[in-house]
Formats: structure tokens, sequence, C-alpha cells
């Protein structure tokens, strides 16, 4: 049987909350994963606004039913970008973007 190539873009996930966690010295992300049923991978970047770097910090494939990320590779007092890409079985991708504010100094206790 012949198919039609599929070439829309999955639906996106959704981030639902993104928060800086000075307990835990880090971000907290959590999302909504996309509804698209022909969804096969996901990945998450993060991107550092003081030097623009860009790191690959997760990937995951569907079965996991991932939807949270703490992030603690962190330089204290940056803020960083969130890219969350959803990947169909075709190769489209959609992406979710989300800026948060990097954490505090934190003081050692005496």
């Amino acid at each position: 049987m012949l198919r039609r190539p599929d070439t829309i873009a999955p639906s996106r996930p959704l981030i639902t909350n993104a928060y800086r966690s000075d307990s835990l010295h880090a971000i907290v992300l959590e999302w909504i994963n996309s509804s698209s049923k022909d969804v096969v991978k996901y990945a998450l970047h993060s991107i550092n606004t003081k030097d623009s770097s860009r790191k690959e910090v997760a990937v995951w494939d569907t079965a996991s039913g991932r939807e949270r990320y703490v992030d603690t590779a962190l330089i204290l007092g940056n803020t960083y970008y969130y890219e969350l890409i959803v990947y169909d079985d075709a190769g489209n991708h959609a992406k979710e973007i989300m800026a948060i504010s990097g954490l505090k100094q934190v003081n050692a206790a005496p």
C-alpha cells in the first residue's frame, strides 16, 4: 500500500510550569506532552543567554512518559531559555520555548 508523505508537524508540547528552585539549586520544568499519535522522540535544550551557548540536556522516547525535568547544571545568576522539541516518525518537529531566570547566589551556612 502506498502511503502519502507526512508533512504535518506534530502538535507542540506545552510547558505548564517553569520555576527556579533555590532549595534544589535548579530550574524545574513541567509540561504536557504532544497529543499527536505519531510522536517518537523528545529533546530538551537549554540556551544560556549570557554567552548564547546551546546544549542538549535530555533526549527520550515516548515510552518514558516524561513530563518533568530538573536542570542542576546552571551558572548562578544567568538567564536560560529552554526549547522542548517533539519529533514524529516522519522527522517533522514542533517546539515550545520558555525563558526563566537563573539562580540567585546562595551563601553557604556557617
